[in-house]
């Protein structure tokens, strides 16, 4: 993640200057000391908006999906915290309006033992997927026509290869029931 761009947490994704809906991963790495591989803690983030996925050191602690205002609280098994640099991954995401890991910068830290360390500041994150530009892609220079018969080419029963002086022809009978597209 060491190109990734960075964003100061807790804050919608929207105030931090990024527009999007869609997939975005966050990373941030903290250092513990002593020896805890003997130790279970909680990782605490906050409301994430809207879904999640969260590792530390690439092992999944907890998710939540389609909670926009539900403070993540995981538990955080023995084994999985190590002596040195951990790493938080945290994957999110938002489906409409504001989204990403917002709320009170208390709610976001790591606890274990007696030991609590803030989670709060500086992380790294990428976009996987932006939902928005997808959806501009996809017709940018095709028709809806186009696009449907593209993708379902080879998935519908209903299709007559006709040959013509061109080429192949593929038909595509479309028929509208209850205002959907079967």
């Amino acid at each position: 993640d060491s190109n990734w761009e960075t964003m100061e947490l807790p804050q919608f994704i929207e105030d931090a200057g990024l527009e999007i809906d869609g997939i975005v991963w966050f990373s941030k790495q903290f250092s513990i000391s002593k020896n805890v591989s003997n130790l279970s803690g909680t990782i605490s983030l906050g409301p994430i908006d809207d879904s999640d996925v969260v590792y530390i050191n690439g092992l999944k602690v907890g998710a939540t999906e389609q909670s926009y205002d539900k403070d993540r609280v995981y538990k955080v098994s023995k084994g999985i915290l190590k002596k040195g640099v951990n790493r938080v991954s945290i994957r999110v995401e938002d489906t409409g309006g504001g989204g990403g890991i917002y709320g009170d910068e208390n709610k976001m830290f790591l606890q274990y033992g007696n030991n609590k360390i803030s989670l709060s500041g500086e992380w790294r994150y990428e976009v996987e997927k932006n939902l928005l530009k997808s959806t501009d892609e996809v017709f940018a220079n095709s028709s809806i026509a186009q696009v449907f018969a593209e993708a379902y080419r080879d998935k519908i029963d209903d299709v007559e290869n006709n040959s013509s002086e061109n080429g192949k022809r593929l038909m595509v009978r479309m028929r509208m029931v209850k205002n959907e597209m079967k």
